[in-house]
């Protein structure tokens, strides 16, 4: 009985020992829960970079978004780095680079194609919805695609529109028969009087795609391997031009202030034109905007902004969350943040409504037409079609110059990515 007793003394005392073992060990797990805990709880962080804007009201109320999404979203804690735009695209390269990029940013249109060339952007096709797509206007969505995969959501865009001077031109043409006669009724070089200020070079260029689109053509086949600016189509819109500039002598279109000063009946041109005759010639009132004049169809150009996320990125979850955040119609809509331009998405169209003039440009844009989402589309656009616009307006024949130029760009996307 002793005997029992004690063994059953030992194996207590055993027993009691090997608790008092796991409960040591047990202890630092239960001290470590609640830093376990915390760090579960700590914000994941992410970098968007954006346009430092130029004015100080645009400066606080792109802090004070980014703000409103880190209150909204505890889990994510955004760091906005803003950086002036003529460093922005050197910086960005470096960067991006050197695997050292944000995880999220604006960037320019045309930058789209380039980056996603090389696999520096994530897909967003598993990301966005149809329905989600569907709420922004397509000229502008559609600069987000390359390869028939989007990369992008647009944040705000530009376009041209057609200035007329209303005491030559009481009634806008609609057409280009109407816009053609009424430009040559109205044009008097003997007055100091041009039917138009048409630029040449590559803002021309940039241009010149509204009027091929009007014509019913486009710039590039569907699957962009091939030049079609050659066409009907865009032989009659530089055409068109040519005929125009003829109306135009160069000293009076391209005098310093030419339409402020009612030298013009026409200026096809963006929305920065009215903005600084605001600040500049304030009493100037005698002019209104309207759509480009069709030929077959209503269509603009498109420039702008978009909003992309970067394949290196931690946590693509949360940057396009990001990216959703600063193009939904409350933020779009609010004043000072989108900076240059119009907001992207359909529901805003009437956003200016009370400002006639910004209006008319937000009309103009539901019939924006992309430009081809190529790598080299700015090389072309600069140096191909630039140069046979400048070649046209020096009179040589548009069909010669725009089937030689349609050859050099060939050679060019023979050579994309």
């Amino acid at each position: 009985m002793r005997r029992y007793v004690g063994i059953l003394v030992v194996l207590a005392m055993a027993t009691a020992l090997v608790l008092v073992s796991l409960a040591c060990q047990a202890k630092p797990a239960a001290e470590e829960a609640p830093e376990a805990a915390e760090v579960a709880k700590e914000p994941v962080k992410i970098t968007y970079w954006h346009f430092e804007p130029r004015e100080k009201a645009g400066k606080d109320v792109l802090i004070q978004v980014i703000d409103q999404f880190n209150a909204q979203n505890p889990d994510i804690q955004v760091e906005l780095v803003m950086i002036p735009k003529d460093d922005f695209n050197v910086k960005l390269l470096t960067a991006v680079a050197a695997g050292a990029g944000p995880d999220a940013s604006i960037i320019d249109q045309p930058l789209v194609a380039t980056y996603a060339s090389q696999g520096a952007l994530l897909s967003l096709e598993n990301y966005v919805s149809q329905e989600e797509r569907d709420e922004f206007v397509p000229g502008a969505l559609e600069t987000n695609y390359y390869k028939g995969q989007l990369y992008g959501l647009p944040l705000n865009f530009v376009c041209v529109a057609l200035y007329y001077n209303k005491t030559l031109v009481p009634d806008p043409p609609e057409t280009w028969d109407e816009f053609l006669a009424i430009a040559k009724e109205v044009a008097d070089p003997d007055k100091n009087i041009a039917a138009i200020q048409i630029p040449g070079g590559g803002y021309g260029a940039w241009i010149w795609p509204a009027f091929v689109a009007a014509a019913g053509g486009t710039m590039l086949n569907e699957d962009q391997t091939k030049a079609t600016f050659n066409d009907e189509a865009g032989q009659a819109a530089l055409q068109l031009w040519v005929d125009l500039i003829k109306l135009s002598p160069k000293h009076i279109r391209e005098a310093a202030d030419a339409f402020p000063a009612g030298h013009l009946a026409f200026l096809v041109s963006g929305p920065w034109e009215y903005e600084g005759w605001r600040v500049n010639y304030p009493d100037f009132k005698d002019y209104g905007i309207t759509l480009i004049p069709k030929k077959v169809k209503y269509a603009t150009n498109i420039g702008g902004q978009n909003l992309v996320v970067y394949s290196s990125s931690k946590y693509p979850d949360q940057a396009v969350k990001l990216l959703k955040f600063l193009t939904s119609d409350e933020i779009q809509a609010m004043p000072n943040f989108v900076f240059e331009g119009n907001p992207s998405k359909k529901a805003l169209k009437d956003l200016y409504k009370d400002d006639p003039d910004h209006q008319a440009f937000s009309e103009q844009l539901q019939y924006a037409t992309p430009r081809p989402t190529v790598v080299n589309w700015i090389k072309i656009n600069d140096e191909v079609i630039a140069t046979a616009i400048d070649r046209a307006f020096a009179g040589e024949p548009v069909k010669q110059v725009l089937d030689e130029a349609a050859e050099q760009a060939n050679a060019i996307l023979a050579t994309e990515p």
